[in-house]
């Protein structure tokens, strides 16, 4: 899939407009969108393991990538 900034664009940034506020707000959600977001977003299209995978690798990035 490419990436458009359209409906199918889970990381759109269509949305915000261009300004600095906007821009910290942007940034601050990262997280939320690379952990929560995504995985949801896979699941509810029916793409279960890719969900369970994105899931699985956020936790154990979390808890052992901090480490190195």
């Amino acid at each position: 899939m490419q990436e458009s900034n359209g409906a199918d664009d889970i990381q759109s940034v269509s949305f915000f407009e261009r300004c600095f506020v906007n821009f910290g707000w942007f940034i601050a959600e990262m997280p939320l969108q690379w952990y929560v977001r995504a995985p949801l977003h896979h699941a509810r299209r029916g793409d279960v393991t890719r969900a369970a995978s994105m899931a699985l690798t956020s936790v154990l990035y979390l808890a052992l990538g901090q480490c190195a």
